[in-house]
């Protein structure tokens, strides 16, 4: 008689990852919809609303929409991630690509995916930083495979682990992270990885 195998408990990192994603929907939905259905009064504010908390909506919902890009970034290198598992699988060689913008070249992602939310520059092919020299693998203490740039966010920025999951580090565990991971690989090669740049 056979047996169906045995199912095994989502990682903690994605689950977290998943709740802090829906959170942030959530957020974001509410924060549109108070957009949608702000009227306006003669003087230019919500009915019974003084200036001082008109300008405290408004940072509200400005971070909100912040917060709602994040997301979407980490979105996207979670895409990114599984097309790189994808590629890793199907190339027998086991060489990953020379850029992001091949998976794209052979379908495994959409390009709209390769550009972040949080990039001032919609000139750019690519908006992800990518270690062409680590492979993907199911350890999810391991390295960095690919990264947004924290210098479009001062907050941070939105990582992809090599097992796959993705989420937005603040700027000290960003730094933390990236360290981390330059040192080991360093320690571990012999030399620096090759980091492919966003462009």
């Amino acid at each position: 008689m056979k047996h169906a195998p045995p199912r095994t408990a989502p990682a903690r990192g994605h689950v977290a990852a998943n709740v802090i994603a829906i959170v942030a929907l959530l957020v974001s939905i509410a924060a549109l919809t108070l957009t949608i259905l702000w009227k306006p009064s003669a003087t230019g504010l919500p009915p019974g609303m003084t200036e001082a908390e008109a300008e405290q909506h408004q940072r509200e919902l400005d971070e909100a929409r912040h917060k709602a890009k994040q997301v979407k970034c980490a979105s996207n290198l979670r895409a990114i991630g599984r097309g790189l598992m994808r590629w890793a699988y199907n190339d027998e060689k086991g060489w990953m690509p020379e850029d992001l913008t091949e998976l794209d070249k052979r379908g495994f992602i959409r390009q709209k995916q390769l550009q972040s939310p949080l990039d001032p520059d919609e000139t750019n092919v690519c908006d992800y930083f990518f270690a062409y020299d680590v492979r993907p693998t199911g350890d999810p203490n391991g390295w960095l495979l690919a990264w947004g740039n924290p210098a479009h966010d001062d907050g941070g920025a939105a990582v992809l682990h090599v097992d796959g999951h993705a989420e937005f580090l603040e700027r000290a565990e960003f730094d933390k992270a990236m360290q981390r991971f330059l040192t080991e690989f360093e320690a571990e090669h012999g030399d620096p990885p090759t980091i492919i740049e966003p462009r």
